[in-house]
């Protein structure tokens, strides 16, 4: 009966043997079914990581944007500032030239008035002398008389 055993020996490591097989099939399946599962997480994280960078990117181009729209807009505001202070000053300019103008024309006139009344009152005086000595004689010659 020791054939008997031995068969019976080589019956359970066979069967052991078939057994430790359909484990390790068994443990395959479940490793490719795990590395898949990786496979397909790392799939939809790479996904998700470029879905997300994608948005950065139209976010980061969207903000660049209005940075520069921006940047003209104030550009611009200060091109129209300097604009107009440049179109004050010739404003300005052309006014205190006028000013200027003016006032020296009222300087030569004022001048003119000045020596017109001191022609005047130069005339004035020598006639007054001339009064004053006429009735100076008039005054002799009646005191002589």
């Amino acid at each position: 009966m020791a054939s008997n055993g031995l068969a019976d020996e080589l019956y359970e490591l066979q069967t052991e043997n078939r057994s430790l097989k359909d484990t390790i099939q068994a443990l395959r399946d479940e490793l490719e079914g795990m590395r898949a599962h990786e496979d397909e997480m790392v799939q939809k994280a790479l996904a998700g990581a470029n879905d997300e960078m994608n948005q950065l990117k139209g976010t980061a181009n969207s903000l660049r944007d209005a940075l520069e729209r921006e940047r003209a807009d104030k550009s611009e505001a200060v091109q129209s500032a300097v604009a107009e202070a440049n179109d004050e000053i010739i404003q300005l300019k052309a006014a205190i030239g006028s000013m200027r103008d003016q006032m020296e024309s009222l300087r030569a006139d004022y001048d003119e008035k000045i020596q017109s009344v001191e022609r005047d009152a130069r005339d004035e005086s020598g006639d007054l002398q001339s009064m004053i000595s006429a009735m100076r004689d008039e005054l002799e010659t009646i005191r002589g008389q």
